[in-house]
């Protein structure tokens, strides 16, 4: 029996704000502070710091909520139900019960907490089943579904029981082993959180979420700056938010959310053209992003562009302003 070592770890960076009062499923117009663009979309999900919207088209865009017009930002506010600027609204927040449709046909639920990884530490003695120290029958319904799964794939061994379960762990010695799980984390409706490897996923979000954690992953290498894995888990949990929230009437290519910069329209100094400039990450874990600038030329946006990001590699320009 093999057995794995991981420090447990989850992300609680921020919440995902997801209510849905009053026009949040009307279409309304979203702009920067200068009003020198704007996009007609209506609200998805957000958290602290960004906002998911769905255009007529289908697709999806994020925004940062700083760089959206002050009657925008009330909005959300007021959609969201916070407080006043400078109150902590941390534990106010509220968010959505997240359901994912597993391989058997069955659903999982809780409140989604993003991509972590969780260490089980698996015991069985007295003729009793223990996990991380709690006895397994008295744990939430949903540790039935991911243990069997989680140890049949880390000691590749045909597990589709929970006497198959116990029985193959008796056979080894009773433990303690560790298991890792990776995967999406919900924080479970009866009491604590659950991570859901993928590989438990009905096919079709599987292969959806699988680019998301591969990013994920990439971003949790020791190379990686703080501020840039903080980046990738709030976004990636967003686009876990996103997705479960609008599977139902998207396409595959309508999945894929579109990353917007606006901040640098305020340096427009009289010029009224504007261009959206597409830049593609030097790395493993970003995603492509749309700048949109002004500019009087193509050559002269894509300059401006990249001295924000350097080193991102140049992609499709196009001039928005008629």
């Amino acid at each position: 029996m093999r057995c794995a070592q991981s420090v447990l770890t989850i992300f609680l960076l921020g919440n995902i704000l997801c209510a849905e009062p009053g026009d949040a499923k009307e279409f309304r117009s979203w702009q920067n502070p200068d009003g020198n663009y704007s996009l007609q979309a209506k609200f998805v999900t957000a958290d602290d710091d960004q906002v998911v919207l769905e255009q007529k088209s289908g697709e999806l865009v994020v925004l940062q909520r700083e760089q959206l017009s002050a009657e925008n930002q009330k909005y959300l506010d007021d959609l969201l139900g916070q407080k006043e600027a400078g109150d902590d609204t941390t534990d106010k927040a509220i968010a959505d019960i997240s359901s994912w449709n597993l391989s058997d046909g069955s659903e999982i639920q809780g409140r989604l907490i993003g991509f972590g990884r969780q260490t089980m530490v698996v015991v069985r003695e007295r003729g009793k089943l223990f996990v991380n120290g709690f006895r397994f029958d008295r744990l939430p319904a949903a540790y039935r579904k991911v243990l069997p799964d989680v140890v049949a794939a880390v000691d590749e061994e045909t597990i589709k029981s929970i006497d198959d379960l116990e029985k193959h762990l008796a056979d080894g010695g009773g433990g303690p082993f560790e298991y890792v799980v990776e995967g999406i984390q919900l924080k479970l409706e009866e009491e604590g959180a659950i991570t859901v490897p993928i590989t438990l996923l009905a096919p079709e979000d599987a292969s959806v979420v699988a680019p998301y954690l591969q990013r994920w992953r990439a971003a949790q290498e020791e190379t990686v700056a703080d501020e840039d894995r903080d980046e990738t888990d709030r976004r990636e949990r967003l686009m876990l938010d996103s997705y479960a929230k609008t599977r139902s009437k998207q396409t595959a290519a309508q999945r894929r959310l579109k990353m917007m910069e606006l901040g640098l329209l305020a340096t427009a100094s009289g010029i009224t053209d504007i261009w959206e400039v597409t830049l593609y990450p030097n790395n493993r874990y970003g995603y492509a992003r749309s700048v949109v600038v002004p500019a009087r030329n193509s050559l002269v946006a894509q300059k401006i562009a990249t001295t924000k990001y350097p080193g991102w590699r140049v992609g499709p320009i196009r001039k928005l302003s008629n």
